[in-house]
């Protein structure tokens, strides 16, 4: 399972990006991304989760699985489900960018 994922806005309009490989993951992380995903029931989010919110952040997500299945979400900070929330803040914390 591969990760990316780009935030880009706030109000100094930055962008970060950071990525992960699961394939690089000790097998307790790896198991732990995959969960995360799982939970956040991310394969069925719609690819667009917008909220009118200036000056916030938005993110694009993007999970590949070892069967090939690919699918990116956008959603605005504002909009964020907390199952997502979960999932971002776990890659961020161990995506290298």
């Amino acid at each position: 399972m591969r990760v990316s994922l780009v935030r880009s806005g706030g109000f100094a309009g930055l962008q970060r990006t950071a990525a992960v490989d699961g394939a690089a993951l000790p097998q307790a992380e790896r198991g732990e991304l995959e969960a995360l995903v799982a939970g956040a029931g991310f394969f069925a989010l719609p690819p667009t989760l917008p909220a009118p919110a200036p000056d916030r952040f938005r993110y694009r997500l993007t999970v590949e699985d070892d069967a090939g299945r690919a699918h990116t979400v956008v959603v605005d900070e504002a909009a964020m489900p907390e199952r997502l929330r979960a999932l971002i803040a776990w890659v961020e914390g161990r995506g290298r960018g």
